[in-house]
């Protein structure tokens, strides 16, 4: 088994360090990109995230899809992607991600030996330009008359990393997951009163972040639009209140059992690392214990701190409906 891995390590090492583009395979190539990229307008839960995008940001390169558009495909030349691949697809730029019962000492000999045979045009990585990114949204409503028959809403905050008196990034993101668990979660003030009221069909929490913000997601299917973002923009002003340390304390000790349990799973494990170097530039090793080591003090300060101002309200409606206007 063990050499079958290496071998197919090899041959996904020679495939990535030896590209291979023609005037042929990438106008095929194109063409398929393009299909997908109507196929994904045509998707509700597509349309709706690249609508949130543009309306969150103002410059971020985050606001485009990262299909592009049907024009931007279009103009893709072979050489395009070799001055692509030559410039970022360089080993200083890459990093493997091996998980599982496999000989180190043999797989680092073919990673050695592979980068040894790869030649770059360049010596050093290209210097990437930082676009700078203002802190207001780009656009605070935006209605869209789609093809369904629920509507759907996102409610987001868009929030600055400097307003929050907490370093380390990976820590700072446990605590926002753990206020909107608390606030929004399954066993939430929010989630019973809102259930025994239908107000949504569906109801999920999410955050992103980038250099300098971070994006909470706040997203519905619904019939009731407005009377959920009332209550979601209640939910949030009343934040301070409805947090306490009972629930902080439940929540702590279910992350780190979720935490022990998934760590058994070699599928969970490449993906935490995975999202780690993504995320943080790095693994991060001690989880636990900064999950444990959390306080209710620092909980209810970057719930002072976030910034519930700056928001923006997406909502999909069914072309059917001309009258829908959010009111909040």
């Amino acid at each position: 088994m063990h050499l079958l891995v290496l071998k197919h390590l090899r041959y996904l090492l020679n495939f990535v360090n030896n590209p291979y583009f023609t005037d042929q395979n990438v106008e095929k190539e194109k063409g398929i990109i393009i299909e997908e990229v109507n196929m994904y307008k045509d998707h509700p839960e597509s349309a709706l995230d690249d609508t949130c995008r543009k309306c969150l940001f103002n410059e971020d390169h985050r606001k485009i899809d990262i299909g592009g558009e049907v024009e931007d495909v279009e103009k893709i030349t072979k050489e395009d992607l070799y001055l692509c691949y030559e410039n970022f697809y360089q080993p200083q730029n890459m990093f493997v991600l091996i998980v599982g019962n496999i000989d180190v000492n043999n797989t680092l000999d073919i990673l050695k030996k592979e980068l040894e045979n790869r030649e770059n045009k360049y010596d050093k990585m290209p210097k990437v330009k930082k676009i700078e990114e203002d802190y207001p949204v780009h656009k605070k409503e935006e209605v869209v008359r789609f093809n369904i028959e629920v509507p759907k809403v996102s409610y987001m905050l868009k929030l600055r990393k400097k307003d929050f008196n907490i370093k380390e990034e990976y820590e700072l993101d446990v605590y926002l997951n753990t206020i909107l668990k608390c606030l929004f979660g399954t066993t939430s003030v929010f989630n019973e009163e809102a259930k025994s009221n239908d107000l949504y069909t569906s109801f999920y929490h999410s955050f992103d972040t980038t250099e300098d913000y971070i994006v909470v997601y706040l997203c519905a299917e619904t019939t009731k639009q407005n009377e959920l973002l009332k209550f979601i923009e209640k939910t949030l002003k009343n934040r301070n209140n409805l947090l306490n340390e009972e629930d902080f304390t439940r929540s702590k000790k279910v992350n780190i059992a979720n935490k022990i349990k998934s760590s058994c799973y070699i599928d969970f494990i490449s993906d935490s690392i995975f999202g780690d170097l993504i995320n943080y530039n790095k693994v991060i090793y001690n989880k636990i214990d900064i999950i444990r080591n959390l306080e209710y003090s620092k909980l209810l300060k970057v719930s002072e701190d976030l910034k519930i101002d700056n928001k923006s309200i997406v909502v999909y409606v069914s072309n059917n409906d001309k009258k829908y206007k959010i009111e909040i």
